[in-house]
């Protein structure tokens, strides 16, 4: 079984983002594995372990055809205008 923290599950969830959709389940499916094998890692150790799946994944070029960059910046939060 796979053990982690809210905050570690939320900058998971924040390193998936940018990833197409359709790539998703196998990122996800991907870093669980390498968890299990690994037990219990470090906030910095979860992080490298992230970006170390998205980039094989990229590499693979799996889901999309290789067409979408994993690590593009998100985009700009939306900020209402004051009056």
């Amino acid at each position: 079984m796979i053990s982690l923290t809210d905050e570690q599950l939320c900058h998971v969830m924040e390193l998936a983002a940018p990833i197409p959709v359709e790539q998703r389940d196998e990122f996800l499916r991907e870093l669980a594995g390498e968890l299990r094998l690994r037990g219990d890692v470090r906030p910095g150790e979860l992080h490298r372990l992230c970006v170390e799946v998205r980039h094989r994944i990229r590499a693979l070029g799996h889901g999309d055809g290789g067409r979408h960059s994993l690590g593009a910046a998100r985009p700009a939060p939306f900020r209402a205008r004051s009056a």
